[in-house]
């Protein structure tokens, strides 16, 4: 399984603003508001990918058996920039009732500030056999995956071997008994750690 995905914004817009003393005056004495300039680009895509197999097999009467493995991961980049200039300036009061402005709004950005660039792999493998014996009365699962995530501006990430197991006994047709235990790695955006690397 293939999926791209491509994201682009392209913003330029006058935000209200009523912060400070001056503005929350002309709000109340003069019913309008003033608005400031925000303007960005920014082109993100991502490849995700799910390759896995299954081959099943009867080794024996008795005895039937599913491997199965796989590889997926996801290729993430984005770039983005902000606009330079006097962009905080206020401009074009509003009037809140009937939306008539004073004077048009005007770009004031004068140019473009440095490109933010961001570009992460991640990706997981793991490998899965399940057999089952006497009729499928008894089924064990036992598997193993593993995982990292590659930063542009960041240490690599490896996750450690992450097993799984499971034992199923049909003792009837009706009643079964499970166990089973496993553990994960979860990729994570890295920008929810702090400095030192803890999440």
């Amino acid at each position: 399984g293939y999926r791209f995905i491509n994201y682009e914004t392209d913003i330029n817009q006058w935000t209200p603003q009523v912060n400070t003393p001056a503005q929350r005056t002309q709000l109340t004495t003069a019913n309008t508001v003033s608005r400031v300039q925000a303007k960005s680009e920014a082109d993100r895509y991502s490849h995700n990918f799910d390759v896995n197999g299954l081959y099943e097999f009867e080794p024996a009467d008795w005895w039937k058996n599913l491997l199965q493995a796989g590889l997926n991961g996801r290729q993430y980049h984005s770039e983005s920039r902000s606009a330079t200039g006097p962009l905080t300036t206020p401009q074009s009061p509003l009037n809140i009732y009937t939306g008539a402005a004073a004077t048009p709004v005007t770009d004031v950005a004068t140019g473009w500030g440095a490109t933010a660039l961001d570009n992460d792999f991640y990706w997981n493998t793991y490998v899965q056999n399940q057999a089952a014996f006497l009729d499928e009365r008894w089924v064990l699962t036992l598997g193993l995956g593993y995982g990292q995530q590659h930063y542009n501006d960041a240490a690599t990430r490896k996750g450690d071997v992450t097993p799984n197991a499971a034992l199923l006994f049909n003792a009837t047709k009706q009643l079964g008994f499970y166990a089973s235990y496993a553990t994960s790695y979860q990729p994570t955006d890295p920008t929810l750690q702090d400095f030192n690397g803890n999440t």
